[in-house]
């Protein structure tokens, strides 16, 4: 940071210049977050001395919008879009995030009788691109699985294959939870009938995560995963203000 503080007092100069350069992001967003109650956002300017104006209306900010000076409280479900203006009249791009206000989601009343999860199993005989077109595959195996892993060793795994796993996770306090899902390809995470993480289409190993307010109890959750050829992955994590991100665990699994 202390770099690009440093950096920041030659923007004016590389503006005079007419010097073309990145315009860095504005600090402090994130999009498709979700809170109970209410929350804070605050927010720093990429560039050094520049300043922030935000709308909370669904309009493109210009100069004539709000002008940040403190920390922005929300209380209702709000797109907020910032764009910051440097000294000269410059201007960023609109940087939009959505903050979600959601009520904690009720558990299920019903008692699993075995930890793990269910899976079904499937060898597609063409190319899919989603895990959407497994819903409409017959499985080739089922089956009970400790964890969300493959039902097979490395070596017996075909290019291409397909996983749903389905069963509970155990909550153990009422919050915001966000659920993390790498994959190699494409997968797809809910929890109850939200997608929580939508991590699918082709691609190499990449993590994107997702948010969802949850009571402490059972919560039905469905884990769906597709290979494409090349190199296979797939990891699942969870973390909560209350809870140290973690990989998810037989523990809190079961069907």
């Amino acid at each position: 940071s202390n770099f690009l503080d440093r950096m920041g007092k030659h923007y004016s100069r590389l503006d005079e210049l007419k010097i073309n350069y990145f315009w860095p992001k504005v600090k402090g967003l994130t999009n498709n977050k979700v809170f109970i109650e209410n929350i804070i956002v605050e927010l720093v300017p990429g560039k050094f001395g520049s300043e922030l104006y935000y709308t909370i209306d669904g309009n493109d900010p210009t100069k004539n919008s709000p002008l940040y000076k403190t920390p922005i409280s929300l209380t209702e479900t709000t797109l907020l879009k910032v764009r910051e203006y440097s000294y000269d009249g410059n201007y960023s791009k609109v940087y939009k995030a959505n903050y979600i206000k959601e009520s904690l989601r009720k558990p299920i009343s019903i008692k699993a009788q075995k930890k793990g999860l269910k899976y079904l199993y499937f060898e597609p005989t063409q190319q899919i691109k989603s895990t959407i077109e497994l819903e409409n595959l017959k499985p080739t195996k089922k089956g009970e699985i400790e964890n969300i892993v493959f039902p097979l060793k490395d070596d017996l795994l075909p290019e291409q294959f397909g996983m749903i796993y389905k069963g509970y996770i155990e909550i153990p306090s009422d919050g915001v939870y966000t659920f993390s899902l790498l994959s190699n390809d494409g997968s797809h995470l809910y929890v109850g009938d939200k997608l929580v993480v939508d991590n699918d289409g082709l691609h190499g190993a990449y993590e994107k995560d997702g948010e969802i307010a949850l009571q402490k109890g059972l919560h039905k959750i469905k884990v769906l995963y597709f290979q494409a050829g090349g190199g296979k992955e797939l990891k699942v994590a969870i973390k909560s203000n209350n809870l140290e991100r973690t990989e998810i665990s037989k523990d809190i699994l079961s069907h």
